[in-house]
């Protein structure tokens, strides 16, 4: 069973404490020692994604035997020497992204402060994206592994500490668990995404080329990553788009199919093509 090892840091002490879970959000463990009345803050400073959890944990408290004062927990080591260690033990291949997977340098340093801001919205990635001309348009310059990856900070900012989202996603298989359980909370995260509000915010981002909305298409990038799951997990995210659409468009504009692709929007872009200003 794939799971997590964790590093917890007790208030502004030096003292840290590393162990392992295997609930889906690594966060949930901290939630549970939150709750049991420790005195220190808690912080979990760093978080590496594991296949054994059990084996990775002993190898990672036997490289830090020397700085062990009791149970699962480890002194007189700075924050930074003991990331270090756990990484290095448990030989994980995706804590730092990989530049190649960006077409330049300076990209690769735009995720990199993007995972330092405070919040992140659907409409500031959309802005983002269009701000440095990644297009959305699938096989038209689409960069793919862009939009993943802004999809995935979107979905697990403030839930994952910076390392996990600064992980190289080309790690992730279909058959994997993880890639599962990504889809399913970036579905989670879309279902709750007030669909009107981003059009109007975000009205600005249109073709001045064939004067039309291009902020729909982002909608789409996203429908696109999700394009291999299955109609039963989206049926959420479809029922509440369709509901939305339908409604602010008075039923001039609906999703055109179950399946939610990439052109199930197709609609709701002939809709906002021929809204004032883009906007509803």
């Amino acid at each position: 069973m794939s799971g997590f090892i964790y590093i917890l840091k007790h208030g502004n002490n030096q003292q840290f404490k590393v162990g392992k879970t295997t609930k889906p959000n690594p966060l949930d463990r901290l939630k549970e020692l939150d709750s049991t009345g420790v005195p220190e803050k808690l912080e979990m400073i760093a978080c590496f994604p594991v296949k054994d959890p059990d084996t990775a944990e002993k190898i990672v408290h036997k490289k830090l035997e020397r700085y062990h004062s009791r149970r699962e927990y480890f002194s007189n080591i700075t924050d930074e020497e003991i990331i270090k260690i756990v990484k290095e033990s448990v030989n994980t291949p995706f804590e730092d992204e990989i530049p190649e997977n960006f077409h330049h340098k300076d990209d690769e340093e735009i995720f990199k402060a993007l995972i330092n801001e405070n919040s992140i919205t659907f409409e500031k990635l959309c802005i983002l994206a269009d701000s440095n001309e990644w297009s959305a348009r699938i096989w038209l310059g689409f960069r793919e592994y862009y939009f993943k990856k802004l999809f995935y900070i979107f979905t697990y900012k403030k839930i994952f500490p910076s390392n996990l989202l600064n992980r190289n996603l080309k790690t992730l298989r279909e058959d994997d668990e993880e890639l599962d359980r990504f889809h399913r909370d970036f579905i989670a995260k879309l279902a709750d995404l007030n669909i009107k509000n981003y059009i109007n915010n975000t009205s600005n981002i249109f073709s001045k080329k064939t004067s039309s909305p291009e902020n729909i298409l982002f909608l789409g990038a996203a429908l696109f990553i999700l394009a291999n799951v299955s109609e039963g997990k989206k049926s959420v995210l479809f029922s509440n788009w369709k509901n939305q659409i339908e409604s602010f468009s008075y039923r001039k504009a609906t999703l055109n199919d179950r399946g939610l692709h990439y052109h199930s929007l197709h609609p709701l872009y002939e809709f906002v093509s021929k809204c004032r200003n883009y906007k509803i």
